[in-house]
């Protein structure tokens, strides 16, 4: 878990990336470390539980902790994995996963918004 407010808004950024990433690189990466197509919301998990603490500790503020959870949201919104949502095919093809994408993508460009101004 990142320490330095820096650190962390790169590594939710990061995060956030991967996550909206198109399906292609997506699945690329999994290959490339061999993992399975659940890796890619893993850590957006740690992501919302870190920032969840970043907002507690005053160090997140309430509009940045929403655009993550949001992504968290469609995370939950998935059927529990293994499942025919957790394969590589699905996930270039079902529209639960293009949506969480989307999701990712607006969350990354609002906060990076966000953040260069800071």
């Amino acid at each position: 878990m990142p320490e330095d407010l820096t650190e962390f808004r790169r590594w939710i950024l990061a995060v956030l990336d991967g996550v909206g990433a198109d399906s292609i690189r997506q699945i690329r990466y999994l290959r490339s470390v061999g993992v399975g197509v659940d890796e890619l919301v893993l850590e957006l998990d740690d992501a919302v539980v870190t920032a969840q603490a970043k907002n507690r500790e005053g160090l997140l503020g309430q509009e940045e902790l929403r655009l993550i959870e949001r992504v968290g949201e469609h995370v939950d919104a998935l059927p529990p994995s293994p499942g025919p949502l957790w394969t590589e095919s699905a996930l270039g093809e079902a529209a639960q996963w293009r949506e969480l994408r989307e999701a990712a993508a607006q969350a990354h460009a609002a906060l990076t918004r966000m953040w260069a101004d800071a």
